[in-house]
């Protein structure tokens, strides 16, 4: 395997669910594994668009669409951003009205 193919493959193994070829990871692949990042959202991406051409050809429900649509990101990520989610959420539950900077 070439080391583009390489690290095209790290890239989605550490940053998506879809399953890939295992292999030792090497650091001259891993050097350039962040290149191919944004193929990993064009996956995600392309994996929702199919899901709102599927909800259109076949008149699912708003519902269900905005509901299966904000967790395709979830499954195909493992969740990988939703502790940033829950940092957001509780700063402002976490700030006292006391210790609040002006």
């Amino acid at each position: 395997m070439t080391t583009a193919l390489k690290a095209f493959i790290i890239a989605f193994s550490m940053y998506s669910q879809i399953p890939m070829p295992q292999f030792t990871w090497q650091e001259k692949e891993m050097k350039y594994a962040f290149c191919f990042f944004p193929w990993v959202g064009a996956a995600i991406g392309g994996i929702t668009m199919f899901w709102w051409w599927f909800c259109g050809k076949f008149s699912v429900g708003n519902m269900a669409f905005a509901m299966i649509g904000a967790a395709i990101p979830l499954a195909v990520t493992g969740g990988f951003h939703v502790d940033g989610l829950r940092w957001t959420h509780s700063i402002p539950i976490s700030r006292e009205s006391g210790n609040l900077r002006s």
